[in-house]
């Protein structure tokens, strides 16, 4: 999780974060929403899978799925012991072409049709995708195209129950979402896209 924040912090960094728009239309997938569910929710539905280190990550972990049918694309529900706790919360989500890293992803129990998330779904040109997250977008040697989204709410009164006062006035009382989409291609065709969203208080 260490290393998807500080993705998020840089992007946010370069002054392309919207902040008139959550980004909540792309939060979920196959039902499951970002910091609302968790991978056990996940293994309930599509099978037991094998939990695994994220390449690359610092302290995060995830489990995979083939899709099955007449594709090999995969689908990954991240989380990490930072931010998803013991709980296991579900703190972003890929899907991707192919397995070039070779991971140990469990078939689905349920056979998955090609999935989309919102209306991003691979095969999609960058023209498109720019379209369907909007601007301001960054692009990187026209491989990756992203998108931050930056908003934040008042908490219930339920949720401010939850947090201790950090002073004899001072009470915690806004939640800061930032949520990233980014969106890899090959030959100008998306092979990979992933969601991760991050809340603060």
């Amino acid at each position: 999780m260490i290393r998807i924040a500080a993705i998020l912090i840089l992007l946010a960094s370069s002054g392309l974060v919207s902040a008139s728009e959550s980004g909540a239309r792309f939060d979920t997938l196959l039902g499951f929403t970002l910091n609302q569910t968790n991978l056990d929710l996940v293994e309930a539905k599509l099978g037991k899978a094998r939990q695994y280190e994220v390449p690359g990550g610092d302290h995060e972990f995830a489990i995979c799925y083939r899709l099955g049918g007449n594709t090999r694309h995969i689908v990954t529900f991240e989380s990490g012991n930072e931010f998803g706790g013991p709980d296991r919360e579900l703190l972003g989500f890929s899907i991707q072409s192919v397995n070039p890293l070779r991971l140990p992803c469990s078939k689905s129990a349920i056979l998955l049709p090609e999935i989309a998330v919102a209306n991003l779904s691979l095969g999609m040109t960058q023209s498109d995708f720019k379209a369907a997250l909007g601007e301001p977008f960054q692009t990187d040697s026209e491989k990756v195209i992203s998108r931050v989204y930056s908003s934040q709410r008042t908490l219930s009164p339920s949720e401010k129950a939850r947090f201790p006062e950090i002073g004899d006035d001072e009470i915690i009382s806004t939640a800061y979402t930032t949520l990233g989409v980014v969106g890899r291609f090959k030959n100008n065709v998306l092979v990979r896209f992933s969601v991760h969203r991050s809340v603060t208080f």
